[in-house]
């Protein structure tokens, strides 16, 4: 009996000892915002009417010292926006809870969550693929948005299918999908965000709608296995490094509404050796092709 009354009291002592070093930490964030974050169950709780953190970088967020210990993710519907970056590198993170409310979705918010096993999105966005899948995808249907950073580094997909609901894909997020081979995408988009399908080294074909206006910094630099582009018939500026490092493109064929090839556009594309732009007061940077590549402009 003496050994049972023991045992009790020894567990009675654990549970207190461990009671007493759960902490439910709090604070406040962005605009109207508020977190909080229970050090003994994981789970991290944003709410508050406004934004939350808008940040380049994980080392400033105001959550930065827990972000190996948060395990769950609950974000209340009154939140409005959640920043880039919010919960990248929280390797114990598994569940998260996005309100069908919440459209403004920063880059990479679940970056490096690598113990998130599936797809997480919600009605209007899809938020994150992890960078383990393998094969072919198809994105749900019905949304409006891939979030920027979503297929980030998902080397082993080696094709996606884009429902033509789709009107919006952010920043970088097809970067590094190594294994891509083909994009074609149908929805009434108007730009190619920065670096959205930077180092797809396998993308050999690309089609893109004709709503395009814009072709975003890097947003196809290293896709050394692409060799012929048709540049949308709407598409009027292609900004830095647009097409840089595409080592095989050797045919590029440019609308009439073409207005403005930024600096180094079409750099290290080797194989490129001459262009015709049917518009002859675009604005051509000087350095926005190799030096071997004859422009003309008529």
């Amino acid at each position: 009996m003496n050994s049972k009354r023991g045992i009790i009291l020894l567990c009675f002592i654990a549970f207190i000892s461990l009671f007493a070093q759960a902490e439910v930490i709090r604070g406040d964030n962005g605009e109207n915002v508020n977190w909080t974050f229970n050090t003994a169950t994981g789970e991290f709780s944003i709410f508050g009417n406004g934004k939350v953190w808008a940040s380049d970088s994980t080392d400033i967020l105001p959550w930065y010292d827990y972000l190996d210990m948060i395990e769950k993710v609950h974000i209340a519907s009154d939140v409005c926006y959640i920043g880039s970056w919010a919960f990248a590198g929280c390797t114990h993170l598994r569940t998260i809870e996005i309100p069908s409310s919440l459209t403004d979705i920063g880059v990479g918010i679940l970056y490096n969550c690598t113990s998130i096993s599936h797809p997480i999105y919600n009605d209007s966005t899809f938020i994150y693929l992890p960078p383990n899948y393998v094969g072919s995808f198809i994105l749900p249907e019905g949304r409006r948005y891939i979030a920027g950073g979503a297929f980030f580094g998902c080397k082993d997909m080696t094709s996606i299918k884009i429902d033509d609901s789709y009107t919006y894909i952010g920043p970088y997020a097809f970067s590094h999908c190594s294994r891509l081979l083909a994009i074609a995408i149908k929805g009434e988009m108007k730009e190619i965000e920065a670096g959205t399908f930077e180092e797809c080294s396998n993308l050999k074909t690309l089609k893109l709608p004709d709503s395009i206006t814009r072709i975003g910094a890097n947003a196809f630099s290293g896709c050394t296995s692409l060799t012929s582009f048709v540049v949308p018939s709407n598409t009027n500026e292609i900004e830095e490094k647009a097409f840089a490092l595409c080592s095989s493109l050797s045919s590029i064929k440019f609308p009439p509404a073409m207005q403005h090839i930024h600096s180094h556009a079409f750099i290290y594309c080797d194989e490129l050796h001459s262009v015709i732009i049917p518009n002859s007061s675009c604005k051509v940077d000087r350095t926005a092709f190799p030096y071997h590549c004859a422009v003309t402009l008529r």
